[in-house]
């Protein structure tokens, strides 16, 4: 129910203009992300009230998303773009760090500071920020074709849902095992009529 309340909080606060709305609000409800407050970044700089430069190596990969990671496609993207990071090697690193692997990303980490310092010509502090994003993302992050599909079949039942209620609760609790959810789903459908 949280997650629900958060999604519509999303769409109500940044706007649905697309599906790719829908889709970006879907993946930035997920815990890396809204502990570093990447939904609140997106929604402020998609109603044009935050403002936001991207590096020229970095505008093709996070255009799309204002400036905001939300993708672990873009993770591996800035991984091999900034750090240097042969792409063969990127989805190993995505790997170790969601699942705290110390030992086996932490020779990318050292590449990707010196190698970013280099290609974004910036401070150590400033690609260590940018490390630290990609650290915290990669844990929780979805990868795009997940968040398509989560979005488009949840769009999809809500549909259902909102113009064909009797269809929706009747193939749902047709489905349904576990007793407690049953009790959830008819009061639901009680409340819906």
């Amino acid at each position: 129910r949280r997650m629900l309340f958060r999604s519509r909080n999303m769409c109500r606060q940044g706007g649905v203009d697309s599906f790719e709305d829908l889709v970006a609000y879907t993946s930035l409800n997920r815990p890396a992300a809204l502990d570093m407050k990447m939904q609140e970044r997106y929604i402020e700089r998609k109603k044009g009230r935050e403002e936001y430069i991207l590096h020229p190596l970095l505008d093709p990969i996070l255009r799309s998303t204002y400036g905001v990671m939300v993708y672990q496609e873009q993770v591996m993207k800035i991984l091999n773009v900034v750090g240097d990071i042969p792409l063969k090697d990127c989805e190993l690193v995505r790997k170790a760090i969601s699942k705290k692997k110390l030992e086996y990303f932490i020779k990318y980490k050292e590449m990707f500071i010196i190698n970013g310092q280099k290609n974004l010509n910036c401070s150590e502090k400033d690609i260590n920020h940018l490390w630290e994003q990609v650290e915290a993302f990669s844990g929780y992050g979805f990868n795009l074709s997940h968040a398509v599909s989560y979005t488009y079949i949840s769009a999809y039942l809500l549909y259902l849902k909102s113009h064909y209620p009797h269809e929706f609760y009747t193939s749902i609790l047709s489905c349904e095992t576990v007793s407690d959810k049953i009790k959830d789903y008819k009061m639901e459908a009680k409340l819906h009529n």
